[in-house]
């Protein structure tokens, strides 16, 4: 009659917890799905703010859509794309969700012989739409993914060092185990929501006029007793470029292709962390004309 599996064992695809979503996917003996249902998760937005209901809501729009079809959460140019709305706050998590269900039906469903293997099931490149606005503190840029973070405290990275000959090497003691190592947010500087919300509207006016066709800010802040950053430094042959600060005062830098460094003081955006006196946001261009990705990360 059809088929049942799990995404899991299919695609293993991060969301914004930085752990995968796992998807029970039925479809019937033609690759049309049937039912799609989220069997754990652990997006903190789901958590603390938004009902579960709200993401099986979304997954059960997917009934009826062959696994060879382009789905597109929101809206699309695509005459042949399926749209299907978002989930107001949890963007980031149901566009995973949809890579999820779409990639692994369509893995599952060519290797049955259902579908042939199609180029379409892949989306276009995402466009920043600069018109788009929305006030938001950063407890809902953080929580949609926006703003992304990783916080590791002493205790951490002494267990990722367990087995390896740095174990035990300048290990924290059980009351400094707790305290941060280091806690890092990254942010997409172009759209206007984030970077609006985040540097206010002269320093937003600032960086756009600064940035050239093609150019994109990223930002990068950092809190805690380690800094993320390297000494000065430029790569033979290369235009990478890395800035530093002092690392007692561990605030914020980024990496890119670029040929000059911005420079920009986030605001206080709403229910933001108290960033330190000499916080700041180094912004540069990348992915350039004739660059790529692999060239900056």
């Amino acid at each position: 009659m059809g088929y049942a599996f799990q995404s899991l064992d299919v695609v293993d695809i991060p969301a914004y917890s930085g752990k995968p979503v796992n998807i029970q996917v039925l479809m019937d003996a033609a690759g049309v799905i049937q039912d799609a249902y989220v069997l754990e998760h652990h997006e903190p937005i789901l958590l603390i703010g938004i009902p579960e209901e709200r993401l099986h809501e979304f997954t059960a729009k997917y009934q009826g859509i062959s696994a060879d079809q382009l789905v597109v959460v929101g809206r699309s140019s695509d005459p042949d794309a399926v749209t299907v709305d978002a989930v107001t706050g949890a963007t980031v998590t149901v566009m995973v969700v949809n890579e999820i269900i779409m990639r692994s039906a369509h893995d599952v469903a060519v290797a049955l012989g259902l579908v042939e293997a199609s180029a379409g099931a892949v989306q276009k490149p995402a466009v920043v739409r600069e018109d788009v606005f929305e006030p938001a503190s950063w407890s809902e840029l953080t929580g949609n993914g926006a703003i992304r973070r990783l916080h590791l405290t002493h205790g951490d990275v002494d267990e990722a060092f367990k087995g390896t000959e740095a174990e035990g090497l300048d290990e924290a003691t059980p009351e400094e185990a707790g305290k941060n190592f280091i806690d890092l947010y990254v942010a997409h500087l172009n759209p206007p929501t984030i970077s609006r919300n985040l540097l206010g509207e002269n320093q937003y006016r600032f960086l756009m006029e600064e940035l050239e066709a093609g150019e994109h800010a990223v930002a990068v802040l950092g809190r805690g007793e380690y800094s993320f950053k390297v000494p000065a430094m430029c790569m033979a042959g290369s235009s990478i470029g890395y800035s530093c600060v002092n690392s007692a005062t561990s605030s914020a830098s980024a990496i890119g292709i670029t040929s000059g460094w911005l420079t920009c003081t986030p605001k206080e955006c709403p229910n933001s962390p108290k960033w330190q006196s000499s916080s700041s946001v180094s912004t540069t261009g990348f992915w350039g004309e004739g660059h790529k990705r692999s060239e900056v990360f």
